[in-house]
């Protein structure tokens, strides 16, 4: 409930912002892939370090879990904008976009059932283990103000940068396939950035195509394809 809640709120704020802005000369909406956003990365990094694990030391009592995931998905978001823009060197408008990590995992978890003494007098720890196979996804939502600064902008070409921020939503949903099957869902707030320092479009008069190369939520890398409606122009130079 307090998920609909947030998300009915932005989503009237941007409606009201879109109205206000009926009144600007220029609009562009685009579609866009991106590669590779920041939370991927840092999954890419934590598989790549090689962690040496132990079991606690010293031999206390207690419960924990060791999981190994393996990422199974293609690094590609989803994300749509649209843009007004005030005069012709700013641009303010939201991307609304959407993203998703899918992993398999293998979880071992360890419960202390008591201690046992050895006939040369040394002291351990007795564990049970219980071993799961898990599907794990990542989902990531998101509706992020921007704002895009103009290098340069005429009819066939314009040279941009842009950056975002906003607090989004990622859905944990775990299924486990061995030895018992189940479904688990968790949700929680998360803050969200992007910024894109090198942006080009071109293309014609109304539609282009765009790249961008920046890091965040919607990737290293993101290209696709931008409409200007005719008649909202205005500040586009000859």
């Amino acid at each position: 409930m307090r998920f609909m809640k947030r998300f009915s709120l932005i989503v009237l704020l941007f409606i009201g912002f879109s109205f206000s802005c009926l009144a600007q000369p220029e609009h562009r909406i685009s579609f866009g892939l991106g590669w590779f956003n920041n939370e991927y990365i840092k999954e890419i990094i934590r598989e790549k370090e090689d962690v040496e694990y132990d079991f606690p030391e010293p031999f206390d009592k207690g419960d924990f879990k060791y999981t190994d995931k393996n990422m199974k998905s293609l690094p590609i978001n989803l994300n749509f904008h649209y843009e007004c823009s005030i005069g012709q060197r700013w641009g303010f408008g939201f991307c609304l976009g959407y993203d998703r990590i899918r992993y398999h995992q293998e979880s071992d978890y360890f419960t202390s059932i008591g201690e046992q003494t050895s006939p040369h007098g040394i002291t351990y720890t007795l564990w049970d283990n219980h071993h799961t196979w898990e599907r794990f996804y990542r989902h990531f939502l998101y509706i992020m103000p921007e704002a895009t600064f103009y290098w340069f902008k005429n009819k066939y070409i314009s040279l941009y940068s842009k950056a975002g921020i906003c607090v989004g939503w990622e859905i944990q949903k775990t299924e486990v396939t061995v030895p018992d099957s189940g479904t688990t869902v968790n949700s929680d707030s998360k803050f969200y950035y992007h910024v894109s320092l090198v942006s080009l479009e071109s293309g014609g008069r109304y539609l282009r195509g765009f790249v961008e190369l920046g890091y965040g939520v919607q990737g290293v890398l993101q290209y696709g394809v931008k409409y200007i409606p005719k008649g909202s122009n205005m500040f586009i130079k000859e």
